[in-house]
């Protein structure tokens, strides 16, 4: 027969009904797979590479799908969470093993290479769509990013949308008639999936006094809703996403804010950004989670770049958007020649710049702009620029931004170098790492801490959304160590200034930073001072 089918003839064989042998034809020459395609289409990609990363078969995507209407990483952790696939018949309890391997949390290096976008290509999809979805909103209703998106996660997984309506089919259809849509993933009564810039996107909308709960649970990794679960089980609670229960008696099903939900469990409002599964809900037990670090408490930004390195934007247009957002102080700190962009600052370039700013700053008063530089710690750990040309300058930056093939060890020592250097006031990015691409370098991050803090060299959480370095938990070891932070932007264009603090914000909170473990939430004076003192210290 397979003889038969390799040939050609197999739907020509007297004992073979026609449309069987054009089926087995297929399987034999395009592979089992073909026959299920046309099914697949109408499934959403992230359920199916799901699914099939688990070395599942396909017909589980389907029944997944069409049972539980799963379209999404997290929808289908609820659906094992919940015991909703019963795990009392042998084949379901495969399933559920099979996901479950798939669906654990990314940890350790391999992390920085987990599926998913940058945060800031999410939120550059995502935000078009808030605008043009509250646009179309009437009172009362309300739309929000959820999930990854909310914990400012440096890659997210799943674009997730919690709208809030009475009734949810216009706001499901804003969505699906959107310019931006390319394909219809799925649309059902309270959900819709679209693609847009190849990105799914999902929209699900829940009754107002239903906010609250679905908020709870689409925020949270699974990690976190795991232990919140066994938390209210410990109180005498039960914790479902239909709400919270005693004794089988409902306590919570009506609330707008998932702050309600927490404190019905005894617990203080856990910031999103810290809903990670770690001690969190222990914290917030005790009392003891801090009043973190907000975007209203910067006061200045001291890393960004102009087009005199490889920024798009003049030195006065991005002093004029900094004043714009309310601040008092920036620091202008273009690339050194190593860094090998377009263009950098070399000593002659710098003195011309330093006649630039000070033409900004006679336009721009109540702005203080301080010349600076970012500056290449070169492979043997000598900075890219002499001591006469820094020494002018307001504020230096060091960075690494290659390896030369260096080992961590090599690595760490680069950085320490930089760290005692006395003109020497930032560490930026210190792990170097790429999201999604590559993980940070394989530093000695305590020696790294100790050394910031003993020289007075502050170490940088950088808003960038390819760097977001140092990450959440990098920065909380840090500042248990005793070393200065400072959140920046490291902007290249006036326009996303304010974007890219908040990413850097997001991150600080993730590390449970609080405003008085963030320098540039302090006045000029205090930046001024901590660059005296290291330098008077040399």
């Amino acid at each position: 027969m397979l003889d038969l089918a390799r040939a050609g003839d197999l739907a020509k064989a007297a004992s073979i009904e026609p449309i069987a042998g054009d089926y087995a034809q297929t399987i034999v020459t395009e592979g089992p797979l073909a026959l299920l395609q046309p099914a697949l289409t109408r499934i959403p990609d992230e359920l199916h590479r799901l699914v099939v990363s688990a070395g599942l078969p396909l017909e589980t995507v389907a029944t997944l799908y069409r049972q539980f209407g799963v379209t999404t990483r997290t929808e289908l952790q609820a659906v094992l969470r919940e015991g909703l696939l019963d795990e009392r018949v042998p084949a379901n309890a495969r399933i559920a093993r099979a996901l479950r391997g798939v669906l654990a949390p990314a940890s350790g290096p391999s992390a920085a290479d987990a599926d998913g976008v940058p945060l800031g290509w999410a939120w550059r999809i995502v935000l078009p769509v808030l605008e043009a979805l509250r646009k179309n909103s009437t009172d009362g209703e309300q739309v929000e990013a959820v999930g990854a998106l909310r914990r400012v996660d440096p890659l997210v997984a799943d674009i997730s949308l919690l709208g809030s309506a009475a009734d949810p089919r216009a706001m499901l259809a804003a969505l699906v008639d959107l310019p931006g849509v390319s394909e219809i993933l799925h649309r059902s009564r309270h959900k819709a999936s679209v693609l847009i810039d190849d990105s799914q996107v999902d929209l699900r909308v829940v009754p107002k006094p239903a906010r609250g709960l679905a908020q709870l649970w689409s925020t949270g990794t699974e990690a976190h809703l795991a232990k919140l679960v066994d938390h209210a089980r410990a109180k005498g609670f039960t914790l479902r996403s239909a709400g919270v229960f005693r004794a089988g008696e409902p306590l919570a099903r009506a609330s707008e804010s998932d702050g309600e939900i927490y404190a019905t469990l005894g617990l203080s409002q856990i910031a999103p950004e810290l809903r990670i599964g770690e001690d969190e809900i222990e914290a917030a037990a005790a009392g003891a989670l801090p009043d973190l670090v907000s975007v209203g408490d910067i006061r200045g930004d001291l890393h960004m770049h102009s087009d005199w390195s490889d920024g798009q934007d003049p030195i006065e247009v991005m002093a004029e958007a900094a004043q714009a957002l309310g601040y008092e102080y920036i620091a202008i700190t273009d690339h050194s020649p190593h860094a090998e962009t377009r263009r950098a600052v070399d000593p002659a370039r710098l003195r011309r710049q330093a006649a630039e700013i000070e033409r900004v700053r006679t336009r721009l008063p109540q702005l203080t702009i301080l010349h600076g530089v970012e500056v290449d710690i070169m492979p043997d750990g000598t900075l890219d620029l002499d001591d006469a040309t820094l020494e002018p300058l307001d504020l230096v930056i060091a960075s690494l931004h290659d390896r030369a093939g260096h080992s961590g060890e090599e690595l760490t020592a680069r950085s320490l170098a930089a760290l005692r250097h006395p003109l020497v006031n930032i560490l930026a990015h210190p792990t170097n790492r790429i999201v999604g691409h590559r993980p940070g370098y394989e530093l000695d991050l305590d020696a790294v801490f100790t050394t910031a803090k003993s020289t007075g060299t502050i170490l940088e959480i950088d808003g960038a959304p390819i760097h977001l370095d140092m990450d959440g938990a990098v920065a909380r070891h840090a500042a248990a160590a005793g070393a200065m932070i400072s959140v920046d932007s490291d902007c290249h264009r006036a326009s996303r200034l304010g974007a890219q603090m908040w990413y850097g914000i997001g991150t600080a909170r993730r590390g449970w930073l609080r405003a008085d473990q963030v320098v540039n939430t302090q006045p000029l004076s205090a930046i001024r001072e901590i660059i005296a003192r290291k330098r008077a210290s040399a």
